[in-house]
């Protein structure tokens, strides 16, 4: 509205011609129009959580145990049946259970036993300490330690590449003692190993050298599988 009415005020007070202005206007919107044309282009792609998903439910045997490293650009697998009834009870447990959750988690329930089929998963999320809370659906934790992961008995490691490395010791231990068994990106290039903005995408790319570079949302995922 604003620019709008900005542009009105441009066109009288410097008297432009309306071959002028009509450049003039297309000047300024045409940035704009090809930011929103590619982010629309990027969102109409698959994202590469639902891509790296497919995957692990066709190449990860159900009820497998998998660490995600984070919650926000993960893959959605399906938590096991046994895993929402302990969230079921830490809600009760809890002096004033919120009943939204408590709806939710019986939801959840409903919707699992009625389809048997779907795969689903032990699914844990890695923690740098223990003081560092956690939301209900980004429990149980675990440590990022690849040792006390195999104690555990995870089998599947899920990782997201940021702008920068990210816990670099448990990386390395990572690349020495675990298997890359897939990869998947946004980028054009298949190559890129880091995210170009420094910024976490929980939304979508903003900046013009991550709209050029992507072909999808998300952020690049690796699946590892421990020993």
């Amino acid at each position: 509205f604003f620019d709008a009415d900005g542009l009105i005020y441009v066109r009288q007070k410097l008297r432009l011609t309306k071959v002028s202005w009509l450049s003039f206007l297309c000047a300024m919107v045409l940035l704009s129009v090809a930011k929103v044309c590619l982010s629309n282009y990027i969102f109409l792609q698959r994202d590469v959580r639902d891509v790296a998903r497919e995957w692990v439910e066709h190449s990860v045997p159900s009820r497998a145990k998998v660490a995600f490293d984070g919650a926000f650009y993960m893959p959605r697998l399906q938590p096991a049946v046994t895993q929402l009834f302990r969230k079921r009870e830490e809600i009760l447990s809890r002096p004033s259970p919120e009943k939204i959750q408590l709806k939710r988690i019986d939801l959840l329930i409903k919707l699992a036993r009625k389809d048997l089929s779907q795969p689903r998963y032990e699914v844990f999320f890695l923690k740098e300490s223990e003081v560092e809370e956690k939301f209900l659906f980004a429990k149980p934790t675990v440590p990022y330690d690849v040792a006390a992961l195999e104690k555990i008995g995870i089998q599947y490691v899920i990782t997201y590449q940021g702008e920068k490395p990210r816990n670099g010791s448990f990386s390395q231990d990572l690349e020495k003692h675990a298997t890359l068994v897939a990869k998947f990106t946004p980028y054009r290039n298949q190559s890129r190993e880091w995210s170009i903005d420094r910024f976490p995408l929980t939304g979508g790319p903003f900046l013009w050298s991550e709209l050029v570079a992507r072909e999808r949302n998300g952020q690049i995922l690796k699946v590892y599988r421990l020993s």
